[in-house]
C-alpha cells in the first residue's frame, strides 16, 4: 500500500457508528469500513491503527470480516444509491437473515446455511414468490461481498422448486344455446313485464355477450366519460380508427389512462345504439321513480 494513503473518519446521519474511509489509489475508490463506535476520539485512534496498518502493508484482506461490518459497508456505500423502497426491501431482508442465521462473519454464509434459511423462511409462511425476491437481493449484495474480496465467490442459492397446483375452473363460458334461453327467459319475469324494462335487460345481456366485460365494469362503462362523476368509469370510443376501451388510471399501476382494442362484435352491437342515445351509462337500469341504478341488486329489489 502507498504511503500517501490517509484515512479519514465520516459522520453519516443513518449509521449508529462512525466510519472510516480512504481512497484507494489504484481503482480511485473510497474504500470504507465501520469504526464500531459511535464516539469521535475513539474512533479517530481506530482509523489511525488501520492507517498505519495500510502504510506499513500489515493490513490483510477482509476474507474474514464480520457480517456487521460487511453491512454497515454496505448500506453507507451501495444503499444510498438505490431507490428507498429498494433499500428498505434489502434491510429487511438482512433483518431477516440475521433473525434466522445470525452469521459472525460474510463466510458463514454458506449454500447450505441458505437452505436452511429458504425453509425456514417458508416455514414462517412465505410465499415462493417472496422468498425468491429475497434471495435475488441477497445475492446482489453478495456480488459486492466478492468485489470487496470478502468472499472467493458467490455461494450458490438455492433452487426454488415450485409445486404446481391443478386448478379447477370456477366456471365456464354459457353457450349459445343457453345464451338464448336466458334471453327468453328475461320476458317470463314477473318484475319486468313492462317491454321497457325487458329491452333493457336484453341489452344488457347482449353486452355481456360480446364485450366481455364484468358486470362492475359493464355498469361503470360511458359513451362519454365527462358525464360521469367518479374516476373509475370506462369509455367507449367508437370514432377511432378502431373502437377502444378506455381504461382510466385510477384503475392502473402505471397511473396512465390505457386504450384497449374492443372486440369487434362488441363494436358492432354499439353501432346499433342511435346516436341519439349515446350519452350517459351505456347500460342503464331504472327504478320505478326513473332514477337511474348503478347496482343490479338495487334493478332486482326494486
Amino acid at each position: 500500500m502507498h504511503e500517501e494513503i490517509k484515512v479519514h473518519v465520516v459522520e453519516f446521519k443513518d449509521r449508529k457508528n462512525l466510519v472510516m474511509r480512504y481512497l484507494d489509489p489504484l481503482t480511485n475508490k473510497h474504500v470504507g469500513r465501520s469504526t464500531g463506535t459511535s464516539k469521535k476520539s475513539d474512533a479517530v485512534k481506530v482509523a489511525a491503527k488501520w492507517e498505519a496498518e495500510l502504510q506499513e502493508g500489515r493490513y490483510q484482506k477482509p476474507s474474514f470480516a464480520s457480517w456487521e461490518d460487511f453491512r454497515e459497508k454496505y448500506e453507507t456505500e451501495v444503499l444510498p444509491g438505490l431507490a428507498a423502497t429498494t433499500a428498505q426491501k434489502v434491510s429487511s431482508v438482512f433483518n431477516t437473515l440475521e433473525r434466522i442465521l445470525n452469521p459472525t462473519r460474510v463466510n458463514k454464509i454458506t449454500p447450505s446455511r441458505l437452505s436452511y434459511l429458504v425453509a425456514q423462511m417458508r416455514k414462517d409462511g412465505l410465499a415462493d414468490a417472496t422468498i425468491g425476491g429475497h434471495l435475488a437481493h441477497l445475492q446482489a449484495a453478495l456480488s459486492y461481498a466478492v468485489d470487496w474480496d470478502y468472499l472467493p465467490k458467490i455461494p450458490e442459492l438455492p433452487k426454488l422448486h415450485r409445486v404446481k397446483r391443478s386448478k379447477t375452473m370456477k366456471g365456464r363460458p354459457i353457450t349459445t344455446e343457453e345464451f338464448e334461453r336466458m334471453l327468453k327467459a328475461v320476458d317470463q319475469l314477473p318484475k319486468l313485464i313492462d317491454t321497457k324494462g325487458a329491452g333493457r335487460w336484453k341489452f344488457f345481456l347482449r353486452g355481456l355477450w360480446t364485450s366481455g366485460l364484468r358486470i362492475g365494469e359493464s355498469l361503470n362503462l360511458y359513451w362519454d366519460r365527462d358525464e360521469c362523476d367518479r374516476e373509475d368509469c370506462l369509455e367507449v370510443r367508437l370514432g377511432e380508427r378502431r373502437p377502444l376501451l378506455v381504461i382510466p388510471a385510477s384503475l392502473e399501476k402505471g397511473n396512465e389512462d390505457r386504450l384497449l382494442p374492443m372486440a369487434p362484435e362488441f363494436a358492432e352491437f354499439l353501432e346499433s345504439v342511435p346516436k341519439s342515445e349515446r350519452f350517459g351509462p351505456v347500460f342503464k337500469f331504472l327504478n320505478r321513480r326513473t332514477e337511474e341504478l348503478t347496482t343490479i341488486g338495487k334493478q332486482w329489489a326494486s
